[in-house]
Parts: structure tokens; sequence; C-alpha cells
């Protein structure tokens, strides 16, 4: 983070420490608490697809400063070194758990799950809720505890990643049991995503928009419905649909229907 990142980012605490101060009625002398940022783990799986992408939006995450720390399991290993983690980010904590069991107990030292490369096989495993590798064990713990899970789409969804593409696109009905999957860990509640919209898709996990917790019960459809959704997506009357969600719908040709009130 530069000098001038820095100061900007000084500035803009004490704007908000002072707006917090002023909401609580308290003096200037009187501090007030500033909320620290979660602490994040970030798994990677038995894929590097999009990997170079992927530690871009993890660097930018950990100069936004969040707490962070890698966890590699053994079935990530051939793909992915501790010592090329190191490299990337210098000085972050690489957890090497070696059996499923320790999953949950980690689980517990962190606020929010980043999937940083989703593969099909861990992507399977979580959607027929099977716990038997560290990988779906950890993503399953972690939306067990109800806790922010966001997952790169891009080696699981046969739409973006390489080897589906061209004369290996398989038939339709295979593509479609993938797209299902996804959409069956869209319903658990995982916010899948590409590889370039990472960080910015953590920060909107763990501060909702004011219009995705409005007192007016309004839900908010995104991006990330749209993109597991097949010809049409059906809405509640009342919904907030965001620019980008309409965006992509026109650009995959998705019917959006509101249900009747």
């Amino acid at each position: 983070m530069s000098l001038e990142e820095r100061e900007l980012e000084r500035l803009v605490r004490t704007v908000v420490q002072e707006v917090l101060r002023q909401a609580a009625g308290t003096s200037a002398e009187a501090p007030v608490a500033m909320p620290s940022n979660p602490r994040l783990l970030v798994l990677l799986t038995a894929d590097s697809t999009g990997l170079d992408v992927v530690l871009n939006q993890i660097t930018r995450l950990q100069e936004r400063g969040y707490d962070l720390a890698f966890c590699l399991p053994p079935e990530a290993k051939d793909c992915i070194s501790p010592t090329t983690l190191h490299q990337a980010l210098p000085g972050v904590e690489v957890h090497t758990p070696a059996t499923p069991a320790a999953s949950e107990e980690l689980v517990h030292r962190y606020q929010a799950l980043v999937v940083a490369t989703l593969d099909r096989i861990t992507a399977a495993r979580v959607a027929s809720t099977l716990t038997e590798t560290v990988a779906s064990a950890l993503i399953f713990h972690a939306l067990q505890h109800q806790q922010p899970v966001v997952a790169v789409r891009d080696a699981a969804d046969p739409e973006l990643s390489p080897p589906w593409q061209g004369p290996h696109a398989g038939p339709p009905a295979l593509r479609q049991v993938l797209r299902d999957t996804l959409q069956r860990l869209n319903g658990f509640g995982v916010r899948l995503v590409r590889a370039e919209e990472l960080a910015d898709a953590v920060e909107q996990a763990l501060s909702p928009s004011p219009a995705a917790t409005t007192s007016r019960g309004r839900p908010v459809v995104t991006a990330a419905e749209v993109e597991v959704a097949e010809g049409e997506l059906e809405v509640a009357a009342n919904a907030i649909i965001t620019p980008l969600a309409q965006d992509l719908a026109r650009e995959r040709g998705i019917t959006i229907r509101r249900r009747p009130a």
C-alpha cells in the first residue's frame, strides 16, 4: 500500500470515527472503538484454474486490512505448495490439516471462508453433503455454522472452465449436472463468483449493502443468482434486482419473472 493510500485510509478512518462519535453522542475526547476486519480463511483445492488472478485478489484483501490465512489440504498440494503461497503473500500463515476431523476446529478460528479455487469434485462432494476430504469438510462446517462462504467458480463451472470449452464441451445433460451442482451450493448459501470478482464479493458478503438489509425486508437478487439460473429466474414480487444482475440476465438470455404478490 502506497503512502498516499495509507494517508487516505487514515483520513477515512478519522471521518468514520467522528461520525460514529456524533451518532453515539460522545465527546471528542471519548475514543470510539473501530470495528476490526474479520479473519478470513482462504481454502485452496485441487485445481489451479485462475490461481494468479485469485492470488492478486487475495493480495487486494490483505491491502484492505483483512487478517487472513491459507488452508492447503492434502488434495491441493499437487497444484500449489506452501512455498508458492509464502512467496505470493509473505508472512501469511498456511494451515496444512491432514484429516477432515481437523476442519471444524479450524472453522471456529475464522469468521469467513474464502474458497479461492473451487474444483468440480469438491463442489460435487459438498452438494451431496459428503465430508470425506479436508476441503469438503471445511466448506460443510462453515455452512453448518452459518459463516459467510465465498467461492471462485471458474474451475467448476462448465461455462467458464477451459476443459469444458470447444470440442470437449460434453453432452448437454452432463453440463446440466455440473450447473445443478453449483445451483445447489448457491442454495446452501455459497456465494459463487468469478476469480476477478473475489475481493469485492468478500467485502460485500461481510458488509451487506443497505439494500440487502433494508428494514422493509425486500430481498435482493444479485448476479450470483443469475449465474446459476437456467432459462428463467423466479423472484419475489417486491425483489430488488441489482443492475449487474439485470445485465448478466440479458447477456445470458435469462428471463427474470416476478412471482405474483
